[in-house]
């Protein structure tokens, strides 16, 4: 791995520091003498994390025993040397440091908040969970870390930090929000309404606990599922969730539920508040176009890709449009964007080769077959398909 390298000017400016706070040493009294091996500490430990440098963590440990020895009492360089027995792996060290730390200055949230950590380290949780509340440290430090192996995918350590921030506050909303969306994101449903429930019922005026828990019980499909989850999605829209995702997961879930004319009234908000989108135009074409009103649909469906030409469901519902009117050469043009949008697809493909068929055009329609079983292998239509054409051929 490539190491990384303080910015030149910085180093000059740290050594610069470093030099006075060394020329200074005889002539100042002692704590501020420690506050200068702290400073010096720092610098170390600094390049020690940056460049993962063991030789720099020896002299960071050095200057901070430095400061120690010059102010016992010296809290900030006490958090620092603990700070170098858990980069280290020392933890009953980074304990015992860390302690002292808070008995030079017990007010200060942040020794707590690393002495847990280094409890927690050491395989602790129960003394941390004390430290912390006797700390009283925040619930949000614990989200704000679970958010942040969220966003990495490490969903089993964005756990740990959300269940943390529980642990501290039962009554942190974020917290089960957090939660919720880890056992989403590994298939545990059950558990992800459940915590997004919660989540509700601490605060029930933030929009993302809404859609959150709309989201779910739209994936879950239950009974009821998707009627609760409109209730949700409007509840999100309501507290001022700005995503046009609302209005179309809304608009689709209406649909599905067999209200066309709520999800087509939801779905023309969302282009008056989102003009240049395209999604709510492709969503109300493909409503149109169920209803059999084929010349609305193609009107919205043109208007969707007019807006936004990179996205394939547009291309391969106005396709199906054309289709429907027997305009297959149009039909056929959006299907191969759909498809160059989103090669993967088996239904985009298959709709290919079936117009390829259509047209009279066995060779490219047999290669659009072959290509669907290769993505998806169980695939009876195009298998079917092939079967015919080679029966035909012998």
């Amino acid at each position: 791995m490539a190491t990384v390298r303080l910015n030149r000017g910085f180093q000059l400016l740290l050594a610069a520091l470093a030099a006075v706070s060394l020329l200074t040493i005889s002539t100042l009294d002692s704590r501020l003498v420690a506050a200068a091996y702290n400073n010096l500490g720092c610098v170390a430990f600094t390049h020690a994390t940056i460049e993962a440098a063991p030789r720099q963590l020896e002299m960071a440990e050095d200057r901070f025993l430095h400061a120690i020895r010059w102010a016992p009492s010296l809290s900030q360089a006490l958090r620092n040397r603990g700070r170098v027995y858990l980069v280290k792996g020392e933890f009953n060290n980074a304990v015992e440091v860390l302690r002292q730390s808070i008995k030079y200055e017990p007010l200060n949230r942040m020794g707590y908040l690393e002495l847990g950590n280094a409890q927690l380290s050491g395989g602790n949780r129960i003394d941390a969970l004390h430290t912390w509340r006797l700390g009283h440290v925040r619930p949000t430090y614990f989200w704000g870390v679970g958010e942040q192996y969220y966003r990495k995918g490490d969903i089993d350590q964005a756990l740990v930090y959300y269940r943390l921030a529980n642990e501290i506050d039962p009554d942190y909303a974020k917290a089960y929000l957090g939660l919720g969306r880890c056992y989403q994101a590994i298939g545990a449903l059950d558990d992800a309404v459940a915590a997004f429930e919660t989540a509700v019922e601490l605060d029930p005026t933030d929009c993302d606990m809404h859609f959150a828990l709309a989201d779910a019980l739209r994936q879950r499909k239950r009974d009821g599922d998707w009627s609760e989850a409109t209730i949700h999605f409007r509840e999100a829209i309501g507290h001022g969730y700005q995503s046009i995702l609302a209005y179309i997961d809304l608009g689709s879930l209406l649909e599905g539920l067999g209200r066309d004319d709520e999800a087509l009234a939801v779905l023309k908000e969302a282009t008056e508040r989102w003009p240049h989108r395209g999604l709510s135009l492709e969503a109300m074409g493909r409503i149109y176009r169920k209803k059999g009103n084929l010349d609305l649909a193609k009107s919205f469906l043109q208007s969707a890709v007019d807006k936004e030409p990179s996205y394939a469901p547009t291309h391969f519902q106005l396709a199906l449009v054309y289709s429907q009117l027997g305009a297959l050469d149009l039909a056929i043009r959006h299907y191969e964007e759909a498809v160059r949008l989103r090669p993967t697809i088996p239904s985009y493909r298959l709709s290919l080769a079936d117009a390829y068929m259509s047209a009279g055009d066995a060779a490219r329609a047999v290669a659009e077959y072959r290509q669907v079983l290769a993505l998806d292998p169980d695939n009876d239509a195009a298998r079917r398909a092939l079967e015919s054409m080679e029966g035909v051929n012998r």
